[in-house]
């Protein structure tokens, strides 16, 4: 992933980065202002306060 967010995070509107990892049944998520998180499956991807959305891990990583 190599610091690619910083450069998304040079946007002002983008407040959130999610990496979908599908070999490791996992997803990051990098907000703007708070530390990364590694999401698995049974965890939820809350993107606040814009755009308001909450995704289930397994949404994002398709059948197994």
């Amino acid at each position: 992933m190599g610091g690619k967010h910083l450069v998304y995070f040079n946007n002002p509107h983008v407040m959130h980065h999610v990496v979908v990892l599908p070999l490791e049944c996992a997803a990051l998520h990098i907000r703007r202002d708070l530390p990364a998180r590694h999401l698995l499956p049974g965890d939820s991807l809350v993107l606040d306060p814009e755009p308001g959305l909450t995704l289930e891990i397994e949404a994002l990583l398709g059948p197994a």
